[in-house]
């Protein structure tokens, strides 16, 4: 169970095989604020404050420690006040609460001893420190009873001093954390051989147990990368799952027991890690193929920026060129309109010219079609005029031609008068 600022540890101790005990998976607080969502890479848990996609079937440490660093996530209380986890006891009257009550501190996996942590009461009445019953102070009895069912308890929820969050682990993480615990007493050497465990067993394993054994053992000796295939991880899952539900009597000691459900464990864990190293090496390089082209296409913008940038120019000296033709043709049109003002004032007299010329000619044709019907007898009186001119100057003619004897006649005498005159003077002289 878990509230809003402590978590609550029940420890049922029944005298039953864990195998055969099944708890309901805890809800972390962290789906508070994250949302699993289902898309063609599996299940996968978003932050409802940035954004980020992470894994959502292998546990929640890692999306926990996301929440601690997202930088979109609003503080409160819970992440800034310290909290203790408080421990429930089931029944107060059975002798099965005294001796095997044993707190486990997670992150890293380590046992403590319940006489080394200190919880304290929910109730604000009780204002000193609760004291935990410890494996040192109880009967044999119930301190054997504890060496034979330890592996048993089953941790329902916890919380991380470290984090002040619920640390959920799935069903096989929490039966591998609880073998590790006896590993710590029983198993001199985590690292030894498979077989070398098996052949120390009390009891033979079966042919099929046998060759489960055999294949584990020849999925550990093969690459890391090989297992996290999915073809290869399928047979590494079925396997392990067939050996973590075998006991004792099927020829397994609890020593390969233990080493079974460690790997169980860290592969769970590591293979996680490696799947979203890949998926980071993926989006790595994907990110990096990217800036590249970025990197090509940024040049070729910038080739194409210099082109267009050029042609700019070009079309700015142009647009200048004709601007400047405009502004003389502007001038040229100011001056065409001038003149065509004065034209259609020129045009406007010659009309009027035009007008009295034409009135004029209407006075004249009239004054001509008066006169036509005179002509005739204008040309009768002409012709008699001239006649009368005529006999005129021949009249006159011929009194000129009087006058002139007549005037002849008397210069003569005068002429010989003068004549003897003139001779007079000079004889003189």
């Amino acid at each position: 169970m878990t509230n809003e600022n402590t978590s609550s540890v029940e420890i049922d101790y029944e005298y039953e095989d864990y195998n055969s005990s099944k708890r309901p998976k805890m809800t972390s607080k962290v789906w508070e604020d994250m949302q699993r969502i289902q898309t063609t890479d599996g299940s996968k848990a978003l932050c409802k404050h940035c954004g980020k996609m992470l894994q959502a079937n292998c546990g929640t440490s890692h999306l926990k420690r996301h929440l601690m660093i997202c930088p979109k996530r609003p503080k409160t209380a819970d992440n800034t006040e310290d909290s203790m986890p408080t421990v429930c006891f089931r029944g107060s009257g059975s002798a099965k609460d005294s001796g095997l009550n044993t707190l486990l501190m997670v992150r890293p996996l380590k046992v403590e001893p319940e006489s080394q942590v200190t919880i304290y009461s929910q109730n604000p009445n009780i204002r000193v420190p609760t004291a935990i019953p410890s494996i040192e102070n109880t009967p044999s009895s119930i301190r054997e009873l504890h060496e034979k069912n330890s592996s048993n308890l089953l941790l329902s929820g916890i919380e991380s001093p470290q984090n002040e969050e619920e640390l959920v682990l799935n069903d096989v993480e929490m039966k591998a954390f609880y073998a590790s615990l006896d590993a710590e007493t029983s198993v001199t050497s985590p690292s030894q051989d498979i077989s070398a465990v098996t052949e120390s067993s009390n009891s033979t394993p079966c042919e099929e147990t046998k060759n489960a054994l055999q294949t584990l053992q020849d999925l550990l000796s093969k690459d890391f990368s090989a297992l996290v295939h999915p073809g290869q991880c399928g047979t590494f899952k079925s396997t392990i799952d067939y050996l973590s539900k075998l006991s004792s009597d099927d020829g397994v000691s609890s020593e390969i027991k233990l080493l079974i459900l460690e790997v169980s464990r860290e592969f769970t864990r590591w293979s996680c890690d490696y799947n979203d190293a890949s998926r980071k090496i993926e989006s790595a390089s994907a990110n990096i193929l990217k800036a590249d082209k970025l990197e090509e296409n940024l040049e070729v913008n910038k080739n194409q920026f210099k082109e267009v940038l050029s042609l700019e120019n070009e079309l700015s000296n142009q647009i200048a060129s004709l601007e400047q033709k405009k502004k003389e043709l502007e001038e040229q049109i100011s001056a065409i309109k001038a003149n065509l003002s004065v034209f259609q004032s020129a045009k406007n007299t010659a009309i009027k010219r035009k007008r009295e010329v034409f009135e004029e000619a209407k006075t004249l044709k009239a004054q001509r079609d008066e006169l036509r019907d005179q002509v005739p007898h204008l040309r009768d009186e002409c012709e008699e005029a001239k006649k009368i001119q005529a006999n005129l100057r021949a009249e006159w003619t011929k009194l000129g031609e009087k006058f002139s004897k007549g005037l002849t006649g008397v210069n003569c005498e005068d002429s010989d008068g003068m004549a003897i005159q003139i001779c007079q003077p000079e004889n003189q002289i």
